[in-house]
């Protein structure tokens, strides 16, 4: 997985304009979704492209029509998992591309079936997976747990794997990797 910057998000129509943060390469991003994962896929667009794209709204959702229809395969900046979902539209809910300004979190992926996603840390760049937990019957909240990028790349193409932790997160196993100060007192995480 690389890092990229959003510049424009569409939340409703589930697509967006980002920068690779590393190279500068602009791109549109789609939401793909899988049984059991939500991701984005990349499309490079030259710069010449994203100026168009950015004005021009027919232009955009033209773009964005042929890379759900995987006529722009040539350009993903990525390779796809092997078991490559279908892109979503804006029917279907999803978190992947809301950016809440007071969180310091961005999804990056959604694992709704199983409750858990896996996130960045906007300020430091630090990858973590994230599990809700009720605190009481009123009162959610969430627990985070430090990934190095190269278990967030293991992870996000290894589906036991990434299970297997997050039950190791669940039943507090991994409390080595909880980011900040564990709390005194701890919620109910979803299993």
């Amino acid at each position: 997985m690389q890092d990229y910057t959003p510049i424009e998000l569409f939340e409703e129509e589930r697509y967006g304009l980002e920068q690779h943060t590393a190279s500068g390469r602009y791109c549109l991003s789609i939401v793909v979704c899988t049984p059991w994962v939500e991701y984005l896929e990349h499309y490079e667009l030259t710069p010449e492209e994203f100026e168009k794209v950015s004005a021009d709204v027919a232009a955009r959702l033209e773009l964005v029509a042929k890379c759900r229809a995987r006529e722009n395969d040539s350009r993903l900046m990525e390779p796809p998992p092997a078991d490559r979902g279908t892109p979503c539209t804006g029917d279907r809910g999803g978190c992947l591309f809301y950016v809440d300004p007071n969180q310091p979190f961005r999804t990056l992926q959604n694992f709704r079936a199983e409750w858990f996603t896996l996130q960045q840390e906007v300020k430091t760049g630090k990858y973590c997976l994230s599990i809700p937990v009720n605190i009481t019957p009123h009162f959610q909240s969430s627990e985070e747990y430090e990934l190095t990028p190269e278990e967030y790349r293991h992870l996000s193409q290894d589906k036991t794997a990434l299970l297997a932790l997050k039950k190791k997160c669940c039943d507090r196993q991994n409390d080595a990797r909880f980011m900040g100060p564990i709390p005194s007192k701890r919620g109910t995480s979803y299993q």
